[in-house]
């Protein structure tokens, strides 16, 4: 079984399940690292992120070596990048930005096999490691159906669809952008505004009703708690670079000032 059924199996009997958004390290160590303090998922940023389709093949490597599940966000406008990532053995795409159903069937389209979708085929790749597949038909349905498609909830155009979009077929999960949306709602740096809480109940609600995952990325461990308590499935917490910079500061001004 690979780690994505994993994931979705652990999340179906209720377990908490915490996540990271990895972004500027590149060393396949740190997925390894992350794994071993305990995380269940990565998600490695290629929206944010500056990677080489090597990079994010190298640390997809270390992530799954550990059995740390690799999730890659890439943007809705490279379906290419969606192809080799998905070739590379990423076990899910998460993306962004998305504000209509249209984007929502096209992100299908682009990451399931028939007949969810349209992914092209090619089976000599990492994501099959290499083995020589004696049921290719088999394969194909076992693929569709452990990948995880999962759509950010980062637009007001997209909260207000968001029953909609959980019903999409192909489509596994929707992710809250705390960020973007509170941008989106005017509420510039307020992340941890009620209204942001409110659209997550409304997206864990939509997500209920459709058998889909509710996720959400969090900036510290207090938030990312509250939004367990509404029912999030999948909760991401902050990124390796934002632990080593807290911890850095924390390290040098408690020398310092002990000095």
């Amino acid at each position: 079984m690979n780690l994505a059924m994993q994931l979705r199996q652990r999340a179906a009997g209720g377990e908490a399940l915490c996540g990271t958004f990895l972004n500027e390290l590149r060393s396949p160590w740190v997925p390894v690292i992350l794994g071993n303090a305990g995380f269940d998922y990565v998600v490695i940023d290629e929206e944010h992120g500056r990677f080489t389709v090597s990079d994010t093949a190298n640390l997809i490597v270390g992530a799954t070596s550990i059995g740390l599940c690799p999730l890659v966000r890439v943007p809705l406008s490279e379906p290419a990048g969606m192809s080799r990532t998905l070739d590379a053995g990423a076990q899910g795409v998460v993306i962004p930005m998305i504000r209509t159903l249209d984007d929502a069937r096209l992100v299908v389209e682009r990451t399931k096999y028939p007949p969810l979708g349209l992914r092209g085929l090619h089976t000599t790749s990492p994501h099959t490691s290499f083995s020589r597949l004696t049921d290719v038909k088999q394969y194909v349905q076992d693929c569709n159906d452990s990948l995880l498609t999962i759509l950010q909830v980062e637009t007001a155009e997209a909260l207000a669809i968001v029953e909609d979009l959980a019903a999409v077929d192909g489509v596994d999960g929707l992710l809250l952008g705390p960020n973007d949306l509170s941008v989106a709602l005017g509420l510039i740096g307020q992340p941890g505004h009620e209204r942001v809480f409110e659209a997550a109940a409304v997206i864990v609600e939509a997500c209920r009703k459709s058998g889909k995952l509710a996720a959400v990325q969090t900036g510290d461990v207090a938030t990312a708690r509250r939004f367990r308590e509404l029912g999030m499935d999948l909760v991401s917490v902050g990124s390796p670079v934002g632990f080593l910079a807290k911890q850095a500061g924390v390290i040098a001004g408690g020398i310092k000032e002990s000095v």
